[in-house]
């Protein structure tokens, strides 16, 4: 499995850093993260997520939990009316 070391720098604020390194599948996620965090303001759903991704709900759970403990996406606590969810947003 090859692994994707990036450089990025914030949008926000023009800061440059290196992140650690992510699987493909966990860049691609990371990726589409950014992409409807930059156009929406808001993180996809898990479900939007597993749509786009082409895999199961759990699976992305699975991702995403890997990439927290690497540091590239961070876990938001529910906010909502409904049932208590996980939310996740890309550190960008």
């Amino acid at each position: 499995m090859s692994s994707y070391k990036y450089h990025c720098i914030c949008p926000k604020c023009g800061h440059s850093y290196s992140a650690p390194a992510l699987t493909k599948r966990q860049f691609q996620l990371w990726e589409f993260m950014k992409k409807i965090q930059l156009k929406t303001g808001e993180p996809p759903s898990t479900r939007e997520m597993a749509n786009h991704m082409d895999i199961t709900h759990k699976a992305v759970f699975g991702h995403l939990e890997a990439m927290e403990t690497k540091g590239v996406v961070e876990h938001i606590p529910h906010q909502g009316k409904g049932p208590p969810t996980k939310c996740w947003r890309a550190l960008i």
